[in-house]
């Protein structure tokens, strides 16, 4: 495994087997398995199945089965100035020695795609879960950071099986496609890879819904006097239970739920390694008492795309998603979220020469797209990460709970002019849009784009404003962003200036108009 350690042979022990033919290919054993060119739709995994694609004619079929190494995963986290890693992938300064897939992992930079490699632009250590940044990619206080990956192994072993097909030919002269793919990862509960589930653990995931938190077996058991690690007391009419350093009746079993949600803390580790809890009230410790039982789930997307056109010149296309996610298969409460449903729409006018009273003046390119998803959607990759929406004025919003997971929908139209060519040129561009989130925050954005060249000197301009506001939590936002970059030929060299300047002023402060700005010259 490049850049990799690993602690047990299966872990780098990979078998494949390619069949190809002229019209159709299949793979056998470990691959990854990439289902791009959608919105909402993308799927990739690495699996331990079966592909199969054939291209009969004008048509295209395709189907995959197998079995996951891992669970999807994301980071999404700023830079620090001057410190090229380890960032950790998961929690806890050690990463709690998280076992990443390896080759799973697929990282972004300020929304540029990266390289694994000591020569290129990042390594992995898929045993400790970290990320490390090489000096070819240097990282800052700025630096946005998103991190997808697979976290192996799940609670439970766990199933893929997808399929799809279209074809593509010409629609009344105009070259038109239809496409269709269904994906489904599946846990399943009789599989549990540390035990089996009880029917008192079935029955407790019964009513608990789609809820973590009830899902949780007792975690206090009787055992064989003295053998214990706890005595079972009455505590201002509560049972508790005491460390009994001789040994006691009781053994535990507890959860880590948060400061000031649970009952007990860590007290100590004894020589042995074992922890000692000890009981601090109700609300004033950060353990419960309990067994979590891990909830088996179930998702699925099924993906309809269309479109007319050729993908080089004028084209619309559509694409329709329903995904179907259930949290608790063994559970039929709480159900009625399971599906959900995106939408989005797009259209293209390449490079266009404009001629006006028979005479050239450049060339013009539109486009202009709509997307909608719904709240209750579930895809299987990132469509959008919390940066993504810096430059809607909504930067610290973004960043609370469960922003990614409320109800989305965008709107917006691009026009650029473009004339001369090589040394000689102007070029603009111009971009309006809309966004709506969840069920009150509005956003309008405009974006204006010029570069030029001429005699030797260059320039590049960026003039951008967004405006932000929530009818239910206060929020009116205003962000301004100018920079400008200017470069002149002096011989064999090129000098030349940067000026940027950011500014954002929110006036639903309650104290008054709150404002900042950052200036940058060079």
């Amino acid at each position: 495994v490049p850049e990799g350690n690993t602690e047990e042979l299966r872990d780098i022990d990979k078998v494949l087997v390619e069949l190809t033919a002229p019209s159709w290919s299949a793979t056998l054993g470990d691959f990854v398995a990439e289902r791009r060119n959608s919105e909402f739709g993308d799927y990739r995994r690495k699996l331990q199945g079966v592909s199969f694609t054939a291209t009969p004619g004008p048509a295209r079929v395709g189907v995959l089965a197998g079995s996951p190494r891992g669970r999807y995963r994301t980071l999404q986290i700023r830079g620090e100035e001057a410190n090229q890693g380890p960032y950790y992938l998961g929690s806890g300064s050690s990463g709690d020695n998280l076992f990443v897939v390896a080759g799973s992992e697929r990282v972004s930079v300020d929304g540029r795609l990266m390289t694994r490699g000591a020569d290129r632009d990042y390594v992995v250590d898929y045993v400790r879960g970290t990320v490390t940044f090489t000096y070819r990619r240097l990282i800052t206080a700025e630096t946005t950071i998103v991190v997808e990956y697979e976290e192996g192994e799940g609670p439970y072993g766990r199933t893929v099986v997808g399929g799809g097909g279209g074809a593509g030919g010409d629609v009344g002269g105009v070259a038109g496609d239809l496409g269709v793919r269904v994906v489904r990862e599946k846990d399943d509960p009789a599989r549990l890879r540390t035990g089996e589930l009880g029917e008192e653990d079935q029955a407790i995931l019964r009513q608990a819904g789609d809820d973590p938190l009830r899902a949780v077996a007792p975690g206090a058991a009787m055992v064989e006097p003295g053998t214990g690690l706890y005595d079972q007391r009455l505590e201002g009419g509560k049972t508790i239970y005491v460390h009994n350093p001789a040994g006691g009746d009781w053994a535990l079993a507890l959860f880590y739920v948060g400061p000031g949600l649970g009952d007990y803390d860590l007290e100590r580790l004894t020589e042995t390694g074992q922890r000692i809890y000890v009981h601090r009230g109700d609300g004033r410790g950060s353990y419960r008492i309990g067994r979590p039982l891990a909830l088996p789930d179930s998702r699925s997307v099924m993906t309809m795309q269309a479109g007319l056109g050729d993908t080089a010149g004028v084209r619309i296309g559509a694409e329709w998603d329903v995904s179907q996610h259930d949290r608790n298969l063994l559970s039929d409460l709480d159900d009625d979220d399971n599906e959900g449903q995106a939408l989005a729409l797009r259209a293209t006018v390449p490079s266009r020469p404009l001629t006006l009273a028979g005479s050239q003046f450049g060339a013009v390119d539109l486009a202009a797209f709509y997307t909608a998803r719904q709240a209750s959607f579930r895809g299987f990759q990132l469509q959008k990460s919390v940066f993504d929406y810096d430059d809607w004025g909504l930067a610290d919003r973004a960043r609370r709970d469960g922003f990614l997971e409320e109800g989305d929908r965008e709107a917006g139209v691009g026009a650029g002019w473009t004339a001369g060519g090589g040394e000689r040129f102007l070029a603009l561009r111009g971009r309006a849009g809309t966004l709506r989130h969840g069920t009150s925050i509005a956003a309008e954005q405009v974006r204006a784009e010029a570069g030029w060249s001429v005699f030797g000197g260059r320039g590049d301009h960026l003039v951008q404003r967004a405006r932000a506001e929530d009818a239910a939590d206060p929020l009116d936002v205003d962000r301004r962003r100018q920079q400008h970059v200017l470069s002149w030929a002096v011989g064999p060299v090129r000098p030349s200036a940067r000026w940027q300047r950011e500014s954002w002023q929110d006036a639903s402060i309650t104290s008054g108009r709150a404002a900042g700005y950052r200036l940058e010259q060079w």
